[in-house]
């Protein structure tokens, strides 16, 4: 009951519909295999794991037309996610991305070297974790209890699922009996 109580809280939008539970489950997945990728690719680049998370929301600014003339434009940063579902994400200040191209131009492009093709899958999913979960991400402390929480909410989905499957119940019942204990 407590870990459901808290898989509740860490979401900047509640899980409405059962669809949108489908929809949850499937991004902490992919926010799991994000991260494990992340820290892959500092590993291998010998960089940081903020460098890393940074270069990538640069990656997003640019993606999304965020930057203008080289300055991050805030006011376009208002309801630019939709990509991953019927759930509608709320922008936050945390959530917003600042332009740190200069510094980062170096470490992105060893990135984007690094990851080839993946790259749009990596700059989607750092856009995911900054806008789908309550969790300030400024610095490395941060990412490492972002981390933290994409595991925890991983394994709580997992654990759903399970028993959900042995029990016969709905997913979707499942966790609305459990968030309502």
């Amino acid at each position: 009951m407590q870990k459901a109580m808290e898989v509740v809280m860490v979401f900047r939008k509640p899980v409405g519909s059962a669809r949108a539970l489908s929809e949850r489950i499937e991004q902490c997945a992919r926010l799991q295999t994000f991260m494990q990728e992340m820290q892959e690719m500092g590993q291998k680049l010998s960089m940081e794991l903020d460098v890393v998370f940074q270069s990538l929301l640069q990656g997003v600014a640019e993606a999304n037309g965020m930057l203008i003339s080289g300055k991050a434009g805030f006011d376009s940063q208002a309801g630019q996610f939709k990509a991953f579902g019927a759930a509608d994400f709320v922008p936050m200040h945390q959530a917003k991305v600042l332009d740190r191209s200069d510094r980062l131009k170096e470490d992105e492009a060893r990135l984007r070297t690094l990851t080839g093709e993946r790259w749009p899958w990596l700059i989607e999913s750092a856009d995911l974790l900054r806008n789908l979960l309550r969790v300030k991400v400024e610095d490395g402390n941060d990412l490492q209890m972002a981390a933290t929480t994409v595991r925890e909410l991983d394994r709580f989905y997992v654990r759903l699922v399970e028993c959900a499957t042995q029990s016969g119940e709905d997913r979707y019942d499942l966790y609305q009996r459990l968030v309502s204990l």
